[in-house]
């Protein structure tokens, strides 16, 4: 819903979203029914500054960070959240 930059990539497709599960070690293969029958939910890619996976979910006419972690699931530094945040709002969006 948000186009991504060059630190941040849309994950497109489910090669993509398989290959983020692989590499990240987590669980972003279970938001698929989520992301392909609801379409509320939204994954990146985050490559800076930190490796990170992004889940966005709509909050009514909005994008918010619904999850924000680092591999195996782990906590992303508040660097990468700032990143983040800052690129939801140069779109428009709102955030959490």
């Amino acid at each position: 819903p948000i186009p991504g930059s060059e630190d941040i990539v849309p994950i497109s497709d489910v090669r993509m979203l398989v290959e983020e599960a692989r590499q990240q070690h987590n669980c972003v293969l279970g938001y698929r029914d989520e992301i392909a029958l609801k379409r509320n939910f939204y994954l990146y890619r985050v490559l800076e500054p930190q490796r990170c996976t992004l889940a966005l979910r709509k909050h009514s006419d909005s994008w918010r960070i619904a999850e924000l972690r680092s591999v195996c699931n782990e906590p992303a530094d508040i660097s990468v959240r700032r990143s983040v945040q800052k690129w939801l709002g140069s779109a428009g969006s709102h955030q959490v």
